[in-house]
């Protein structure tokens, strides 16, 4: 439809600016932020990228989203070449165009030229998506606020190649303090003991057992390790103490290397604590997953984009039904269902 409003046969006089407003995890982010910019480029008008502030919450308390700040953070670090399109709140030049608050709780979606795309429940509960949309392609229109989720696959499919290259192209510079080799199966785990929410719990005998018997047994090589990205407590049950138990899987937290003193800083920083517990980095967790030839991914938007940013593997394979979106026509991919038991 936004390809169509925007074609040869009707070119808009004015070129307007899209304004992503980012929000929530890292997984959740990237979906808000690739939308945006596929929606500037059909648009043809500049692009632009900044934290949500206070007043743009779903309700009326005025707080961010949980994980938005830290989860931002780790965006403009992954990320470094798309730092000519982040603003912040104090960047008024860009943004001369748009109005400065728009407040969605006030069932604010379109003043003076410039328009609120929210798809989150809150707000499409106060105006219906379809209005939002009128409002975005309307002739006086000169700014686009998207705010939300926008966790469907189809808006991305057949944009997988530009995003991996050009769009959302991880920065090649990062060294991480250890790499995945092609040996390795790197697995990401979410959940560690149950369900939360609607998100379902993978499980040894749910999921694993059904992929890594085969990958274990047909392999060429002599061994094969199984690592794992996860935040879960090893020793406490669940299915990460499951799978080093069964497999001699191992937990691993990397972090990046500081450029100017090759020192990791974050372990530097972990001598000076008195617990020692491993410090985590979810910015090099997600580079790590990104460089695995070999990955096992469970219902997480975070997993998701490390499968499908990821430009080297061999195999990667991931839940074939669930609430995140499934990436069914991308390369490489291998899809279980473990509600219907149907593997590979």
């Amino acid at each position: 439809a936004i390809d169509a409003f925007c074609g040869k046969k009707r070119q808009r006089e004015k070129k307007v600016a899209v304004i992503s407003v980012q929000h929530n995890g890292l997984g959740n982010q990237l979906f808000q932020f690739a939308l945006s910019r596929l929606l500037a480029l059909s648009l043809g008008g500049p692009f632009f990228a900044r934290l949500i502030r206070d007043y743009e919450g779903p309700m009326s308390i005025d707080r961010l989203p949980p994980h938005s700040t830290e989860s931002w953070n780790a965006f403009q670090f992954i990320f470094a070449q798309q730092q000519k399109s982040i603003v912040d709140d104090n960047d008024t030049a860009s943004l001369n165009k748009c109005v400065p608050r728009l407040i969605p709780s006030k069932s604010q979606f379109f003043t003076n030229g410039t328009a609120l795309l929210a798809e989150r429940p809150a707000d499409t509960r106060r105006l219906p998506m379809q209005h939002m949309l009128r409002n975005a392609f309307h002739p006086n229109s000169t700014c686009l606020k998207t705010l939300g989720y926008f966790q469907h696959y189809a808006l991305l499919r057949g944009y997988g190649t530009i995003l991996r290259n050009s769009l959302l192209r991880i920065r090649d510079d990062l060294i991480l303090s250890q790499e995945p080799t092609s040996d390795d199966i790197v697995i990401h785990i979410r959940l560690c003991n149950g369900p939360i929410h609607h998100y379902h719990y993978y499980t040894l005998n749910n999921y694993f057992r059904h992929i890594l018997v085969p990958l274990l047994s047909s392999s060429a090589l002599p061994r094969r390790n199984i690592k794992i990205i996860s935040g879960c407590n090893p020793n406490t049950q669940g299915v990460v103490s499951d799978l080093i138990r069964t497999y001699g899987a191992i937990l691993v937290h990397p972090t990046f290397y500081d450029d100017e003193t090759n020192e990791n800083q974050q372990q530097q920083q972990h001598k000076k604590r008195r617990n020692h517990h491993p410090i985590r980095s979810i910015a090099a967790d997600f580079v790590y997953l990104t460089r695995a030839k070999t990955l096992i991914l469970t219902e997480s938007t975070y997993a998701f984009w490390s499968g499908f940013l990821n430009r080297g593997a061999m195999e990667i394979h991931a839940p074939a039904s669930g609430p995140v979106p499934i990436p069914y026509a991308e390369p490489n991919y291998i899809f279980h269902d473990i509600h219907k038991g149907r593997y590979w």
